[in-house]
């Protein structure tokens, strides 16, 4: 960490995350009706996923694309696999989206995270895994190069890797690993 130290400064207040559990119970009863479905892997590159619930884990294979129709929640693991778009349907104009995975989300190297392409309409991934009552494990796990997106975890600890491009990383704690660099968009240092 560069720039002055502080010895013995008393911590700054914590600070109010910006999305709460009402959010997130919101966007969950949205989509909690009786025809949850379990999916698994994705393996049609061409797919449009959602809005709905998916019970267990859920694995993006490579080299897809896959739109989204926002909320998506899914009650295991999300693994999005290398090389993959995931996108907001254009359906959605300037709004925003969001996936929600109450497990671990991992991905792997070259994926990206789009809105819808107008104005500043962003896809979310939101994990609510809670990383101190599961021995400190992380909620979101991203691979060195080429990813890119917004991920929230509340609860949990989010591991950014290195090389990767974010709109937006809120969690509970940041793991750093060599060469991790964070680099903050005007307006967004808090």
């Amino acid at each position: 960490v560069r720039g002055p130290s502080h010895p013995g400064s008393a911590d700054p207040p914590p600070k109010v995350f910006p999305i709460s559990d009402a959010n997130v119970m919101d966007w969950k009863s949205q989509v909690d009706k009786p025809e949850t479905t379990t999916v698994g892997d994705i393996t049609d590159c061409g797919s449009t996923l959602g809005p709905r619930k998916i019970g267990g884990n859920v694995t993006f294979n490579s080299n897809c694309t896959v739109t989204i129709k926002s909320p998506i929640w899914i009650t295991g693991n999300f693994t999005i696999n290398g090389n993959n778009t995931i996108q907001l349907d254009s359906n959605y104009g300037s709004t925003s989206g969001v996936i929600i995975a109450d497990g671990v989300v991992t991905l792997g190297t070259n994926n990206q995270l789009k809105g819808t392409g107008v104005g500043s309409s962003l896809l979310m991934v939101l994990s609510t895994y809670d990383s101190l009552a599961n021995g400190s494990a992380s909620a979101i796990i991203i691979s060195n190069t080429g990813n890119s997106g917004v991920f929230y975890a509340s609860k949990g600890i989010i591991e950014p890797g290195n090389h990767n491009n974010y709109k937006e990383l809120t969690g509970w704690g940041i793991k750093l690993v060599n060469n991790s660099t964070i680099n903050y968009e005007t307006g967004l240092s808090s």
